[in-house]
């Protein structure tokens, strides 16, 4: 952030005066935009087309993680702090995927009445059907694994429906588990943005996976509140990063975990974690 430069005024047609803003892009703005500035007992999940799983490390050039990566963001805007991330490359793809092998799609798109109505009758364990949804790419802090559907036949295609959600659920606890041990620390709270944060029982699923708190973003796109976030201490509004993303974002939804259901899905994902290495094939 600053003037600027003199000999660029005449090429961008710009006064002299003119102050110019950077502010990060993509998956950095969509979490900033979620809170976790102002939130360190969080972690940030962005759900898209991939799947990105981020919390804030203040002093991270004083850290050594291991094979969970920083980045690849060079662009954080508060220095000597990181980022946290892992996530799948695969999630948006793998929903349209499912979507279309059931033939729950309007015009190309995910059916999202038909999911609520597969996770609302059935049960977890989708009885039996598991997914591994790594059709575009494996977890990114490990090297790619080998995509399956396995279990699936004729009539349970509700239960594929609920085998991706509860698969998507269950990476994401492998992660923020991961950054627990990582950083020494219990995350208590998982702040979700993204397409399928709409759908309340996918959410209520993470939550129930997961134990933990989930925050749903209410805005349409939390990376224009990122952008909001920094601009707004570019222009003076705010003294900083911190104080700024608690002073802008608002009006969300929290979800907390079911007792029972937790208890319920801990034998599903200790199942789940031990199939992920067993040598399945892909049955369509």
């Amino acid at each position: 952030m600053g003037r600027i430069q003199p000999g660029l005024t005449k090429d961008y047609y710009l006064s002299s005066s003119a102050v110019v803003i950077s502010v990060p892009y993509d998956t950095v703005a969509q979490v900033l935009g979620l809170g976790l500035l102002h939130r360190p007992e969080s972690v940030a999940v962005s759900l898209g087309t991939s799947m990105g799983v981020c919390s804030f490390v203040p002093d991270f050039r004083k850290r050594t993680m291991g094979y969970t990566a920083y980045g690849p963001f060079p662009d954080i805007p508060e220095p000597k702090s990181g980022f946290m991330f892992d996530g799948l490359g695969s999630c948006g793809s793998a929903i349209d995927l499912v979507c279309t092998m059931v033939g729950a799609t309007k015009d190309g798109q995910p059916d999202y009445e038909y999911i609520n109505k597969a996770l609302s009758e059935t049960t977890p364990g989708a009885q039996g059907v598991r997914v591994v949804p790594y059709f575009t790419g494996g977890r990114r802090s490990h090297a790619s694994g080998i995509p399956v559907i396995e279990g699936y036949q004729h009539g349970k295609q509700q239960h594929l429906v609920r085998a991706l959600f509860e698969s998507l659920s269950y990476h994401i606890r492998m992660i923020i588990e991961d950054f627990d041990s990582k950083l020494k620390k219990r995350f208590e709270t998982i702040l979700v943005g993204g397409g399928p944060a709409k759908n309340d029982l996918f959410m209520q699923m993470l939550a129930d996976v997961t134990n933990r708190k989930v925050v749903v973003s209410e805005y349409p796109d939390s990376s224009l509140v990122g952008c909001a976030v920094c601009g707004s201490v570019g222009v003076g509004w705010f003294n900083n990063l911190k104080e700024a993303s608690a002073g802008i974002i608002r009006g969300e939804k929290a979800l907390k975990p079911d007792s029972a259901m937790v208890r319920q899905y801990e034998g599903e994902y200790q199942k789940y974690k031990s199939g992920l290495n067993t040598n399945t094939t892909v049955n369509n």
